[in-house]
């Protein structure tokens, strides 16, 4: 049998670049000389994914307990050894058994009657079996992958557990639904002689309180039970098993179909010859249908205020940039934006650890873009985390974030707006979500979002400082200044010149005019713009300009 706790089946890379695969327990091995510093499966999700498993192992063998810092921070810098991690596992191994007669990990504990599917629709981009018959398979070709390794067969099990999309009548979403977006803290301090482990990268995002014990197995790992099926609606909340169940979702009733591998061949994926092999999977609808549950690597939001349940955040199709930094990070105060529970532990954790943690660490964010059954594409992205540790300080940084973001969007539409007008023409009825002018809004985006980040470190350096007198005020203007020039730079790319034969101009110096007003506050979009920046717009300053003179003179004999 093969033993997920035992077996050496998790690809990593070392410190000195070597490539090798370990078990479980063996992330902290030579943590001194040449650490494990990253996973190396040959795909992003399937990266991500074991990172979760990680985690959640670690959670439920392994206690971070936040009331203990001074504990948790000498582990970070010196882990346990193996063998301690392995001992701490032991209990538990028979939940990880891949194949065999008995449960299997995260796969149904009944035989499953089902015909086998193809090996590779595990894959969540892989094609369905309408695309296929209907020859549509047009860009994500068919028969790419149709062996796969043990070791492969289960992080592609486990990476389509937890972010299964829609799978047709019966064949359930994840526990966060389809396509998740997953958030970790990625540890630095940028000092090149000691680079940051795997080990640490775990430790930081392990929840504190999702410590398993031997009696509620069964609860935490679902596969060792019968599944709890939703043929009639049935459906399991948080209340109703352990919270450790959010890194182990079970939502697709799966049995994997292994061979011996007589013929020697190497996984299609990783190209390692295993004695056994993956070929395919039976499958059967009416999965575990799971309701209020929240995640702890994945952030929340409320569609209103009052609403009674919080909703996960899923991957979007573009990229991931500050538009959506501000909610990965932050709680707003109606609390309808909830950042990852994760992500709020490691902030305090990095405060722990000291301002060369805080200063460069940062966050990742990645998950599958869906739509319905679709994959879009896997969206992943680095991005700075700002973290501070003072409370009021890290409420005038969320608090500018949230104004330079709304800025921008103020911008961005003043931009499409002020193109329509250059390139349509005033009569126009061409809709703002055409090509070109959706374009240009991206570009907006992509081209402030170094300048976005600059401007925080800036702002983390000027809350600080008394000496500065109000700093929200010069950093705002600052924003409004580049968002200016950024914004007029895609408007004489989009709208040039040299186009004048094709464009009339006077549209193009209309729009030109209508968008240079708005970025020194004239206009609707100038006046919006000044208000959501807590600026005072030219147009205010003129009339209280007015008032005041009107008041000298009022005043003289």
């Amino acid at each position: 049998m093969f033993n997920l706790s035992a077996e050496p089946w998790l690809p990593v890379r070392r410190a000195n670049g070597t490539v090798e695969y370990i078990r479980p327990a063996e992330i902290t091995s030579d943590h001194a000389t040449n650490p494990v510093v990253a996973l190396a499966w040959p795909r992003p999700d399937f990266d991500l994914a074991a990172q979760e498993f990680l985690i959640g192992l670690l959670a439920a063998i392994y206690p971070a307990d936040p009331r203990e810092p001074k504990q948790w921070m000498r582990l970070f810098h010196e882990p346990p050894p193996p063998e301690v991690l392995e001992a701490r596992l032991a209990p538990f191994a028979h939940a990880f058994v891949l194949d065999g007669d008995g449960p299997r990990f995260l796969q149904d504990l009944d035989p499953l009657e089902a015909d086998p599917s193809p090996v590779e629709a595990l894959f969540i981009e892989a094609p369905g079996a309408i695309t296929v018959k209907q020859n549509k398979d047009l860009l994500v070709k068919r028969g790419r992958v149709s062996v796969l390794s043990r070791a492969a067969g289960a992080m592609a099990l486990y990476a389509l557990q937890q972010f299964a999309p829609s799978g047709g009548a019966g064949h359930r979403t994840s526990l966060r639904g389809g396509g998740p977006l997953v958030t970790l803290v990625l540890p630095d301090t940028a000092d090149t002689k000691r680079p940051v482990t795997l080990w640490q990268r775990l430790w930081l995002n392990t929840p504190a309180d999702y410590t398993l014990d031997l009696d509620r197995t069964k609860d935490a790992f679902p596969w060792l039970a019968p599944t709890r099926t939703s043929a009639n609606k049935e459906v399991v909340n948080e209340t109703d098993a352990h919270k450790l169940q959010a890194f182990f979702g079970m939502p697709r009733r799966i049995r994997l179909v292994l061979q011996p591998n007589m013929e020697g061949k190497p996984c299609d994926l990783t190209g390692f010859v295993d004695d056994v092999i993956v070929t395919g999977f039976q499958t059967s609808p009416w999965g575990v249908n799971y309701g209020a549950w929240r995640h702890p690597l994945s952030p929340y939001y409320k569609v209103k205020l009052n609403a009674p349940e919080t909703l996960p955040v899923h991957a979007p199709e573009g990229r991931l940039g500050y538009r959506q930094w501000l909610g990965l990070v932050y709680r707003n105060p109606e609390a309808t934006r909830l950042p990852a529970a994760a992500i709020t532990s490691a902030k305090g954790r990095l405060t722990n650890l000291g301002r060369r943690w805080e200063k460069t660490s940062r966050l990742l964010a990645g998950g599958f873009a869906m739509d319905n059954m679709k994959a879009l594409a896997f969206a992943e992205t680095e991005l700075p985390l700002h973290c501070v540790g003072d409370a009021m300080l890290a409420e005038d940084i969320a608090r500018l974030a949230s104004l330079m973001v709304d800025a921008a969007g103020v911008v961005a539409s003043a931009l499409g707006t002020a193109l329509r007008l250059a390139l349509f023409g005033p009569k126009s009825e061409v809709k703002a979500d055409t090509t070109i002018l959706e374009a240009a809004r991206e570009r907006l985006w992509d081209d402030t979002d170094s300048d976005f980040h600059r401007l925080l470190d800036l702002a983390i350096e000027a809350f600080t400082d008394d000496t500065v007198e109000n700093p929200q005020g010069a950093l705002a203007e600052k924003w409004r200044a580049i968002l200016a020039r950024r914004a007029l730079v895609i408007f004489d790319d989009s709208a040039p010149i040299e186009s004048f034969d094709l464009i009339p101009p006077a549209d193009v110096v209309a729009g030109r005019k209508l968008l240079s007003l708005a970025m020194k506050g004239y206009g609707k979009f100038g006046t919006e713009l000044y208000k959501v920046l807590a600026l005072t717009s030219p147009e205010a300053r003129k009339k209280a300009g007015k008032q005041g003179k009107h008041a000298t003179k009022e005043l003289r004999p």
